[in-house]
């Protein structure tokens, strides 16, 4: 696997997840960490429900009607596009805009739709939107890059016509809890068990409360993901896309995929498959007034 070289750096950030400066550059101005990360996990996801199908799922138990006549979909933090080309498949809108802060996820996106795509660069925060245009806005894997998700969930809110659906995943706090511990046994990271969560200011216990705070929740499921990582190599290029832990620099470069995987061979046994957990959560919740 490539080494990224940044998730040192990124890591002395109290929240690399909630820095735009980051968002913009290292996480996500390039589609290289997201496509690595997001592929190792695929591959050693070994429990858990398909979150694309969850979604949809939500979605048509809600009322939203595939291929209606001036159906209007919007998603937020859409990243490299995969829930937006499944709900083009899926729900076949009239109208379908993809909302994201990286031009280059943007792009992407666009690439893998096949139906006619609107793009929209801009923060979360601010969306660009007129009030009421949308009949579903989703938001999968976002929120917890916001300091501040309750402001988040209001410009949803506005997006939505009344009667409209919302539908927020996101993941659990204590999520890959494992790995820092294995992190910090490995002596690669002492800090790695005290730092905050990725996930911290919203996650599978506060989204709940968060999103009633202007829409209304009508339906909630959690979903238990494991992995299994079936080598070293596989979790040690793992967390090489982590922002989350500050490893050693020497010559003031990051180790690296195959220095972390042999800090890794100092505390777990590499004949053995390293096992994590998180919880995925998703809410669906409707506009009222």
């Amino acid at each position: 696997m490539a080494d990224l070289g940044y998730a040192g750096a990124l890591s002395q950030r109290c929240n690399p997840f909630q820095d735009r400066e980051l968002a913009r550059q290292a996480l996500y101005g390039s589609t290289a960490r997201v496509t690595q990360r997001t592929s190792i996990l695929k591959q050693a996801k070994v429990a858990g429900d398909d979150p694309l199908q969850v979604i949809v799922d939500m979605a048509l138990f809600a009322g939203i009607q595939p291929g209606a006549k001036r159906l209007r979909v919007l998603d937020v933090g859409c990243g490299r596009g995969g829930t937006t080309a499944r709900l083009a498949d899926d729900l076949q809108p009239t109208r379908l805009v993809a909302l994201d802060l990286s031009p280059a996820l943007l792009n992407a996106a666009r690439q893998r739709t096949p139906t006619p795509l609107e793009c929209v660069c801009a923060d979360f925060h601010a969306m660009p939107v007129r009030s009421g245009s949308f009949d579903l806005v989703v938001a999968a894997f976002c929120l917890y890059h916001s300091a501040y998700p309750e402001q988040v969930v209001r410009q949803l809110a506005a997006t939505l016509r009344v009667g409209g659906v919302a539908v927020v995943t996101t993941k659990s706090a204590d999520s890959y809890r494992t790995l820092d511990e294995l992190v910090y046994a490995s002596g690669l990271d002492q800090q790695s068990l005290e730092r905050p969560s990725l996930y911290a200011s919203f996650h599978s216990d506060n989204a709940a409360q968060i999103i009633s705070t202007a829409l209304q929740v009508e339906h909630m499921l959690h979903d238990l993901n494991r992995f299994a990582f079936p080598t070293l190599c596989d979790a040690a290029a793992y967390l090489a896309t982590s922002p989350k832990y500050r490893f050693p620099q020497p010559a003031g470069q990051p180790i690296g995929a195959d220095g972390i995987e042999q800090g890794l061979r100092q505390a777990h046994d590499p004949s053995q498959p390293v096992i994590t957990e998180s919880t995925v959560t998703y809410c669906q919740a409707r506009r009222h007034a």
